[in-house]
């Protein structure tokens, strides 16, 4: 190309009179492969480039020959002119790293970038002739460098975001200024799902010509009318179809001619939109969608605006998409954080609510708790003589308490809260007055046989060591200690509680005391540690004496220790132990100056006083863990007795039956309650045994279930919840038919699903009524009266189909009759009560003798149990076995039944059943039972006997066909013998006959 160019035409002349360094420059240009080019002929400066220079000149290709002046018009005055001039005065080459420069290369105003430089090229006279130009074009550097510097940027704006609507104007802000996105508009439409019907509402939200603090826009004239509301109804019918096609040499788009936005279009679409605007400036939509809910949408249309100086490609536009999908990003944070913000106020509104609620019904609760234990004292006191009317009240009574004590902590908790609780701190001798409350907890060791230690030093010895004055809210801290001892008892078994006060020297001059509380109780996990602080957290733990709680007494211990300013602190091993520190300042300085009472003699302020104070309502509910202890603990079972039982046979009636209920509940009050209900209310199931088991003792577990009809188990109790012994009851097949109740607290609809699948046959929800839980009861032990009749048909069944398989087996193994006869006869006897089974054959061979007699005197048969004793109902059974059995014979079906008649065969009365055993239709004999006088018979009995003399019919009949076959074999085999020695005969004698004719 540049051989081949008339450089003649040109100030130069041609090329053969070139200086040889112009030359060899030249020669050097054509043959590299960067972008290379040389203005020759100074001041004329006439372009000359290779191959790989062309694209950085685009449109302006080809430009040989052509001068500086002419192919770079926009550079030539302020730029390429002053630098060749620099170069040519000095001598010195030049070089630039990444300038920008605006080009029209491409039919618009091109933002470029370039690294170049620029070297004088000398003639062999020491003149400058040329200019050796090196181009590199890093446009693309340039723009992938500062989108990805703000694509990143986005990523720490997160953390400005308070609510939606500050998202957008954190986007815009960010957005300002930027030279890929001159402007962005932010537009929302909420609206709901189905948008069919609905009205829609653009707003605009932000932009990047707001102000700083979002009160003034200033939206330049060029852009189109962007009100701050659009009503997008207006735009439903406006024609979207004028669009103007820009081709550049990097890509071709088509843009919508459009005055107006085209939200409405976008929003409907659901994809981006290229618009060309009445200045000739583009801009591109995107839609996003945000779900408020599983009802509302956000939709948001992004406008952005393109660049002047560059034209959209295929990397602005993925460079677009990017912008989108971290806007869209921003905008879904901002929503969480606005709903975690609005879920945070309607908590805190509803807690503040909760609080409020808790005052409000705890003083209201006081009063008639008030009227119903101060007439409650009264009656117990008049009652004396009346044991149940005495355990009732006593029930009521000590769970009026478990109220009090409950409604005094959430009193205490809401106070707290609100920073209404008062305290009136005093000057204590906490060393008496710990010993004091510990104190009262000797006796109940004792009973439950724990070690018990009080190790709190001499209270004058202490009050020297302590060097200062300790003060207390003396109600508040007989609260911290009772909860904690009581804590301890309550999750210890074995071992010793200890109680502890001593001084903890923080430093040489800070000393605080330390009250401490250890057990060698169940221990807690580590999992558990870290919560047992927060309110209404409530440690599982399987060996406790009570599950029953709040989960607020040790968050309320820590409450308490801090309004003392004070701390505490817990260690625990799982099955080693627990403690309890507690530490409190010294002095008064750490204390509000108006709730500390100096005056020593002052009684007292109780600004509301209690009715019964926290020392007894505290060691009244402890106590009730005394009546359960594992040393007063009596168990009434006759281990015996339950080996023995049948639970498959039942002699007696329905109305002698008495069944058994098993309690299992780790409230004690509960308990003796329900015990006291048998008695008057079980009329149609009276009870003769009705146990309350405390089930932390497994090794009885297994023989206790084994005596009872229904299974009434509380889901929360100690050392086994329930789920755990209804997973015991269902696996042993012993235990696996007994109904068991679940009675549980837990009200909710899941609850009730678990427990019944978990398979318990019923779920009751405190608070109950006597009555339904009795008909609950009773419709448990019918339905499993119910499900052990279907059981034992199922179980005759198939026992009567392996006898008669047995029996057809022995048919076809051909043995004898006798042998088939008498093993019948055994089967029979397993599995009827009777005294004798005799098979009578009435052939005339036979005449009427007895074939098979069978009495258990010759061999000790054990029975099998006796699957066909029919379980009682609430119906006649004698009366409707009579009738039905008499209707046998009546309809001559082949049985006689005689109730009490004289037997030849045993010589007595007897109550016989006889069966006939017919061949072909022929009366063959009997199959006779006998029984004690006037014992009656049961249609399953006399139905087997049915299916047994068919069998025994089969049985005769295959044994015959079997001698008649016999009878046949030797006959042939006789004939054949004949026949053979006959044909002996013969031959012998033709043999004979032969020898006689030739001998003559």
């Amino acid at each position: 190309m540049v051989y081949n160019y008339d450089w003649s035409s040109t100030p130069l002349g041609p090329i053969d009179t070139w200086d040889p360094a112009l030359k060899n420059a030249t020669n050097i240009c054509i043959k590299t492969e960067f972008p290379t080019c040389i203005y020759l002929d100074p001041p004329n400066w006439l372009l000359l480039y290779n191959k790989a220079f062309a694209p950085i000149l685009m449109t302006k290709h080809p430009a040989l020959g052509r001068s500086l002046k002419d192919v770079w018009p926009e550079l030539y005055e302020n730029h390429m002119s002053l630098k060749f001039n620099r170069v040519t005065s000095t001598g010195k080459g030049l070089y630039y790293d990444n300038r920008p420069r605006i080009l029209q290369r491409d039919g618009y105003d091109e933002k470029v970038y370039f690294s170049y430089s620029y070297s004088p090229i000398f003639k062999s006279d020491g003149t400058i002739c040329a200019l050796w130009c090196l181009v590199q074009e890093t446009t693309q550097k340039v723009l992938n460098t500062r989108r990805l510097k703000l694509l990143g940027e986005f990523g720490h704006l997160t953390s400005n975001i308070e609510f939606l609507e500050s998202a957008c104007h954190i986007i815009t802000k960010a957005l300002r200024n930027n030279e890929d996105i001159p402007y962005t508009f932010i537009y929302f439409v909420k609206h709901k799902s189905n948008t069919s019907s609905e009205s829609l509402i653009a707003h605009l939200m932000a932009t990047t010509f707001d102000s700083d603090d979002n009160v003034k826009r200033n939206i330049p004239d060029y852009l189109p009318e962007s009100q701050e509301t659009i009503d997008l109804a207006k735009d439903v019918n406006k024609s979207y179809d004028t669009y103007i096609e820009l081709r550049r040499s990097d890509a071709t788009y088509s843009f919508l001619k459009c005055d107006s936005w085209p939200i409405y279009h976008v929003f409907k679409e659901g994809r981006n939109l290229k618009v060309f605007l009445n200045d000739e400036s583009q801009a591109v939509l995107f839609p996003i969608k945000i779900y408020l809910d599983k009802d509302h949408v956000l939709s948001i249309v992004l406008i952005y605006g393109i660049s002047r100086f560059r034209a959209l490609d295929d990397l602005y536009m993925e460079f677009f998409n990017l912008v989108t999908n971290q806007i869209y990003v921003l905008l879904q944070h901002g929503k969480s954080v606005e709903d975690e913000k609005n879920q945070t106020k309607i908590l805190a509104d509803m807690n503040y609510q909760k609080i409020m609620f808790f005052q409000g019904i705890s003083h209201e609760l006081k009063t008639p708790l008030a009227l119903m234990l101060s007439p409650l004292d009264a009656v117990i006191n008049a009652c004396t003589q009346e044991p149940l009317l005495m355990s009732y009240l006593q029930i009521i009574y000590r769970n009026a308490h478990r109220i009090l004590k409950l409604i005094n902590a959430l009193l205490q908790f809401s106070n707290i809260e609100t920073n209404q609780l008062k305290a009136h701190y005093r000057e204590t001798n906490i060393a008496e007055f710990t010993h004091e409350l510990a104190s009262d907890f000797k006796s109940m060791a004792k009973t439950l046989g724990l070690n018990y230690n009080i190790d709190i030093p001499n209270p004058d010895e202490f009050g020297l060591a302590l060097g200062d004055k300790i003060y207390l809210d003396r109600d508040l801290y007989e609260t911290i200690v009772f909860n904690l001892c009581s804590n301890a008892f309550k999750h210890t078994w074995n071992g010793q509680i200890t109680v502890r006060l001593y001084l903890d020297y923080i430093n040489e001059k800070k000393k605080m005391v330390v009250l401490e509380v250890s057990d060698t109780g169940v221990g807690i996990s580590e999992s558990d540690l870290p919560n047992i602080f927060l309110r209404f957290y409530r440690v599982e733990s399987q060996g406790a004496r009570s599950h029953e709680g709040t989960g607020i007494g040790l968050a309320l211990v820590k409450e308490l220790i801090t309004l003392h300013s004070g701390d505490i602190i817990v260690t625990s091993v799982v099955n080693q132990g627990t403690t309890f520190k507690c530490r409190f300042p010294i002095g008064f300085e750490h204390l509000l100056i108006d709730q500390i009472r100096f005056n020593k003699m002052e009684n007292q302020i109780n600004h509301n006083r209690e009715l019964y104070t926290n020392r007894q309502l505290y060691l009244e509910e402890s106590s009730q863990w005394m009546k359960y202890n594992k040393s007063e603990t009596q168990y009434s079972i006759n281990n015996n007795e339950l080996d023995n039982m049948n639970i498959d046979a039942d002699e007696t009636t329905e109305n002698d039956r008495k069944y058994q209920v098993l309690i299992v509940d780790d409230n004690n009050d509960m308990r003796q309650y329900i015990s006291l209900l048998p008695s008057k209310k079980f009329h149609m199931l009276v009870h003769n045994l009705f146990f309350i088991v405390n089930i932390f003792y497994r090794d009885y577990l297994a023989d206790l279930l084994n005596e009872f009809n229904v299974y009434r188990a509380y889901i929360m109790i100690p050392n086994m919840d329930g789920y755990e012994l209804l997973n015991v009851l269902r696996s042993d097949v012993k235990t696996l038919l007994i109904p068991v109740i679940f009675l549980s607290a837990k009200a909710s609809e899941a609850s009730k699903i678990q427990g019944l699948d978990k398979r318990a046959d019923d779920y009751l929800v405190k608070p109950f009524s006597t009555r339904e839980l009795i008909c609950r009861i009773r419709a448990n032990i019918q339905c499993s009266i119910l499900r052990r009749k279907i059981l034992f048909h199922r179980y005759k069944q198939e026992d009567i189909k392996q006898l008669l398989l047995s029996i057809i087996n022995m048919i076809l193994s051909e043995s004898d009759l006798d042998k088939t006869l008498l093993y019948i006869s055994k089967e029979i006897y397993r599995r009827l009560p009777c005294e004798q089974i005799i098979i009578i054959s009435n052939e005339p061979s036979k005449n009427n003798k007895i074939i098979i007699p069978y009495e258990n005197d010759s061999e000790d048969l054990t029975p099998i149990i006796n699957p066909f004793t029919k379980i009682n109902d609430n119906n006649d059974s004698n009366s409707q076995l009579s009738t039905k059995s008499q209707k046998y014979f009546n309809e001559d079906s082949g049985v006689d039944i005689s109730l009490d008649v004289y037997c030849d065969e045993v010589h007595q009365n007897a109550s016989i059943l006889s069966v006939e055993i017919k061949l072909d239709n022929n009366f063959w004999g009997w199959i006779k039972v006998h029984r004690s006088q006037n014992s009656v018979w049961f249609d399953s009995e006399i139905e087997l006997l049915q299916l047994i003399s068919n069998h025994i019919s089969l049985a005769i009949t295959y044994a015959k066909l079997l001698e008649e076959i016999r009878e046949k074999e030797i006959q042939i085999r006789s004939v054949e013998l004949a026949n053979n020695t006959k044909t002996q005969i013969l031959a012998n004698t033709f043999h004979g006959l032969v020898l006689h004719f030739i001998y003559l």
